[in-house]
């Protein structure tokens, strides 16, 4: 695959290299995958995101490694892969007083209704 990120030591210039994904690296662990570089050492969380990593092309065959390993990531910083997951959570985890009271309203009228198989 080739990806692209921003050069930090070059004042911003943008870089492409060619990288693959694999679990066969001795850096990947219990069949994990890992993003090898060109000088055979591992891409890491922080560098994906501080660098502005991309793909630019990606084989078939590596794809669903990649995938796995971008979900890995967004597990490892705390954010899901659908941001609009993140922010039903946040609004179902919201108490306020509105919520309460329709909740006790609702439980004056007997509750969630049974589903009828």
């Amino acid at each position: 695959m080739i990806l692209e990120y921003t050069d930090i030591f070059e004042h911003g210039k943008t870089r492409r290299i060619k990288a693959t994904v694999t679990t066969t690296h001795s850096a990947s662990s219990y069949g994990m995958p890992v993003v090898v570089l060109p000088d055979g050492g591992t891409l890491d969380a922080t560098s994906w995101v501080m660098l502005g990593y991309r793909i630019v092309t990606i084989s078939k065959a590596e794809a669903p490694l990649m995938e796995r390993w971008l979900g890995n990531l967004y597990t490892t910083l705390g954010v899901a892969v659908n941001p609009a997951a993140v922010l039903g959570r946040k609004g179902g985890q919201a108490k306020t007083e509105k919520k309460a009271v329709a909740a006790r309203e609702n439980g004056k009228k007997g509750g969630r209704p049974k589903i009828k198989k």
